[in-house]
Formats: C-alpha cells, sequence, structure tokens
C-alpha cells in the first residue's frame, strides 16, 4: 500500500510542476484568486447593519503581488492577508489592517 501512496505523491508533484513551470511564483496565486474575485465580498460592507449600498456592495482587489485583498469601498480599507493560498476573510482581521497603507502591509508569510 505504501508503494501506491508513494507513487501516487510522485504523480502528483510532477503534476503541479510541469502545471506551474511556466508561471513565475506570485503569478500563480494571482490566477488562481482572479476568479474567486468574482465571487468573494469584503464581509463588513455585505453583512447586516453594516451593508453597503448598491447592486454589488464590498468588492476586493488582489494586492501586494497577491497575498492580500482589499476592500474597494471608499469608507472601507479593510484589508484582508492570504495566508497559505486561503483568504482569511473575517472582520476582526480585516478592522486589524484598514489603517495601514497598502504598501506597509507585511508579507503574509511573516504572519503568525
Amino acid at each position: 500500500m505504501f508503494k501506491y501512496a508513494r507513487l501516487f505523491v510522485t504523480s502528483l508533484i510532477a503534476a503541479i510542476l510541469s502545471f506551474c513551470n511556466d508561471l513565475t511564483p506570485g503569478e500563480q496565486d494571482v490566477e488562481n484568486f482572479q476568479d474567486l474575485l468574482e465571487i468573494l465580498r469584503c464581509p463588513h460592507c455585505v453583512s447586516g447593519d453594516t451593508r453597503k449600498p448598491g447592486s454589488d456592495p464590498g468588492r476586493l482587489e488582489l494586492v501586494r503581488n497577491g497575498s492580500w485583498l482589499v476592500c474597494l469601498e471608499p469608507d472601507c480599507q479593510r484589508k484582508y492577508p492570504i495566508k497559505e493560498e486561503i483568504p482569511v476573510m473575517l472582520i476582526d482581521e480585516g478592522d486589524k489592517w484598514a489603517d495601514v497603507a497598502i504598501e506597509d502591509l507585511p508579507e503574509t508569510s511573516k504572519l503568525i
């Protein structure tokens, strides 16, 4: 059984490497998140009493080489880190970074 698991993992790694071979680091994340950006929204701007007006509030923009999502609502500016390719879409997390300029956001790999 171990032999088959090892063969599977080796095949999987080879497939991933061949898929990613044409992309530069960071570009992979950006491409993967483009589809998600069509559906992800700032949780603060789309929920309950804090819902913003309009037909599509809380749109997000990918910044810092694909490591942060920033709310595009003018009075929001919440920022959500992407840790290990998973967006941390918690309002409390967005609140922590709302007053930080985009260029001052840390690398998400250094966040604990």
